[in-house]
């Protein structure tokens, strides 16, 4: 064991306690006083001097705050890009879905009017319109989210906005579902 304890074996000692060290294994280890003396083979009782006089201790709490902060702000910054690369996909996914809803309701439009090229095949029924409409509100909602509005819309529409023929699409649901509340009023007896 040296006795002597110059400038740079100190500082390093100071180092080593405030700011702790990587191990083999690169895991930050924040010695104890009596394992720095055993690693450096130093006097203990000049260690525990210079550690109380100089405030170790204290410079200790106050790094390990300042890290710990620094390791918070760095995981909060992660999480951000994460959560926009997350809404970006869910924006992605949600426009996709709202083009092949468009595109499936603009057929039915075009083959309803006898549009030149248009199929008659085109024409989705009324559950799948109703599971278009779904999928429609569901991509919206979605999109909005992402966005970080507000994930229910109440907008008011009146009836001078909606186009003829998605008026004929809504007098079929409203048929069809005032078809099937009569069937159920039938018992049997």
């Amino acid at each position: 064991m040296s006795g002597i304890i110059d400038d740079q074996l100190n500082e390093t000692l100071r180092l080593e306690f405030v700011e702790g060290y990587e191990d083999n294994a690169g895991v930050r280890v924040y010695p104890t006083l009596d394992a720095l003396i055993k690693r450096h083979d130093v006097p203990k009782n000049t260690v525990y001097r210079r550690a109380k006089d100089q405030g170790w201790q204290e410079q200790r709490n106050q790094w390990q705050a300042t890290y710990q902060a620094k390791v918070n702000k760095d995981r909060a910054t992660k999480a951000a890009k994460d959560a926009d690369a997350m809404d970006s996909a869910s924006i992605n996914i949600a426009k996709a879905s709202l083009s092949v809803v468009m595109r499936r309701v603009n057929a039915t439009f075009r083959a309803e009017r006898g549009d030149e090229g248009a199929n008659a095949a085109d024409i989705v029924s009324v559950t799948e319109l109703r599971d278009l409409v779904e999928t429609g509100l569901k991509a919206q909602k979605m999109g909005k989210l992402a966005l970080g509005e507000a994930s229910e819309i109440s907008k008011v529409t009146t009836d001078e906005f909606i186009p003829p023929s998605l008026a004929r699409i809504i007098d079929r649901l409203d048929g069809a579902a005032e078809a099937k509340s009569q069937g159920a009023g039938n018992f049997i007896q």
